[in-house]
């Protein structure tokens, strides 16, 4: 999708022509100046080209989309359960602990290609102490205590466990496979901007 707009290209029937550059001057220009990603910008007006279009947008939504009720549905709305007279159940006790956890990204990806979990199944995974949980929320839902001294402060998307010195042991943040996927490709392409950046300079 991102080269067929710089050619004005659509899937109506174009035909486009093949060019082998054989001399060292034409396949310099080819790298340089005709490749998709040097070509952002258009040098007529200078409007962006390479542009998210339909199908990426409908993927990300797709790839993204989970459960966004958050803990508080889950919490007080316990997922319609039914027994065996096929009656509701009013699960007063239902906690955050029903959906698995994760202490990597790998472990998450690996569930999702052995058919444990779905794409959008909501799960917690163990998030890096160094890295700051954006969230609205500066009081947390609930509180939970374990009979230890530790606790969990339970906010909208995320809990933080910890101990009886109020240090913090680790948290936990509510995201889905489509979020962890898409947070590791983007991930990899920053690095691998950061690499070619450094090479070049």
């Amino acid at each position: 999708p991102l080269v067929c707009k710089g050619f004005n290209a659509d899937f109506d029937g174009d035909q486009m022509a093949v060019h082998v550059p054989l001399s060292l001057e034409a396949q310099a220009e080819a790298r340089l100046l005709m490749f998709s990603h040097m070509n952002l910008l258009s040098p007529a007006i200078g409007d962006p080209i390479s542009v998210p279009t339909q199908d990426m947008l409908i993927g990300l939504y797709v790839l993204t989309s989970g459960n966004r009720r958050g803990i508080c549905a889950n919490r007080y709305n316990p997922c319609n359960r039914t027994n065996s007279k096929n009656e509701r159940i009013a699960d007063n006790n239902y906690k955050y602990t029903n959906e698995p956890f994760f202490c990597n990204s790998y472990d998450a990806i690996g569930a999702y290609r052995q058919k444990r979990i779905h794409l959008d199944s909501p799960l917690w995974l163990r998030w890096q102490l160094d890295q700051r949980v954006i969230t609205s929320r500066e009081t947390p839902i609930e509180v939970h205590y374990e009979s230890l001294g530790t606790s969990h402060e339970i906010y909208g998307h995320y809990v933080i466990v910890r101990s009886i010195k109020k240090e913090v042991l680790c948290i936990y943040v509510r995201t889905t496979v489509g979020h962890i996927s898409l947070y590791r490709e983007i991930e990899e392409a920053i690095q691998g901007f950061c690499r070619a950046y450094s090479y070049g300079t």
